[in-house]
């Protein structure tokens, strides 16, 4: 996902005042290509990693996933390199039967996805996880001497990770999602009035 998309998710459903966002931009900015909008936010405190993931599922109708119990493949850790792995934000968790199960910080592109196919010669099945949940994982496996990432793989191949349920569909998921929005005080049922007149008109 471009900077840019998650700007504007951030702007029209108003997460966050004009003055922190302009701050989190500016925090951007500083930091160069060592972080981005998403981390600049995390690390001002305004919103959480679960809170962005969340955010980003719901907007790209992707499933998120919570990869702590997760088991990191060597044989799907293999297919990638781990400074590609690193730029883009994900992980692969495992390698089932030509379809390569990945985690991501955000939303990433079709071209990406595509290279990601060419690469491994594997289908890609896409999940959301907190970024901090991914590098945890990340630096553990890559912190690992080699046979103990291969017996770890060969214990998750015995047990088969869980698939991540789809959001399901349903003509209340507007309201569902809306409701969540105001519970997490995210948004203020005043704000969705007004949002729904102004696209009434």
């Amino acid at each position: 996902m471009k900077e840019s998309q998650l700007l504007k998710i951030i702007k029209d459903n108003k997460l966050l005042p004009d003055d922190k966002l302009k701050k989190a931009i500016s925090a951007r900015s500083k930091q160069g290509s060592k972080t981005d909008l998403a981390n600049a936010i995390v690390k001002l405190g305004y919103m959480s990693e679960r809170e962005i993931s969340e955010l980003l599922a719901r907007s790209e109708s992707v499933p998120i996933l919570d990869i702590g119990s997760h088991i990191v493949d060597a044989f799907a850790m293999d297919k990638l390199p781990k400074e590609f792995l690193e730029k883009h934000r994900i992980l692969p968790l495992a390698d089932e039967k030509g379809k390569i199960i990945l985690a991501m910080a955000e939303p990433i592109d079709i071209e990406t996805v595509e290279e990601i196919q060419f690469m491994t010669n594997c289908l890609v099945e896409t999940v959301l996880a907190p970024y901090d949940r991914i590098k945890k994982a990340m630096d553990e496996y890559y912190s690992l001497p080699p046979h103990e990432r291969m017996a770890r793989s060969r214990q998750a191949a015995q047990t088969a990770p869980s698939q991540p349920k789809p959001i399901p569909k349903s003509p209340h998921l507007a309201e569902v999602l809306a409701e969540l929005l105001v519970e997490r005080g995210l948004v203020t049922r005043e704000e969705i009035t007004a949002r729904l007149k102004t696209r009434e008109l």
